[in-house]
């Protein structure tokens, strides 16, 4: 659901009849600008279901808290 241009580090789990995703957006910079996202899904199938609701929540994240982020600029080059 998250663009692949956002950094993000990702940590999935399960325990019985529950996945849950935890990640980083932007954990860079000391954490400064990082978002921390939580997400279980309780009663679905993990590789089906589950995993379907986790990306509709990485949409919502990136059209609502990602909406107004610019991308981290491009390293400047000093002219020769």
């Amino acid at each position: 659901g998250l663009p692949r241009s956002v950094p993000f580090i990702h940590k999935t789990g399960t325990q019985y009849q529950t996945a849950c995703h935890v990640g980083v957006i932007n954990p860079q910079n000391a954490g400064v600008d990082a978002i921390v996202v939580t997400t279980c899904a309780a009663g679905l199938d993990e590789q089906t279901e589950a995993g379907q609701v986790f990306e509709r929540v990485g949409r919502a994240i990136t059209q609502t808290v990602l909406k107004n982020t610019a991308p981290a600029p491009a390293a400047a080059t000093a002219p020769k």
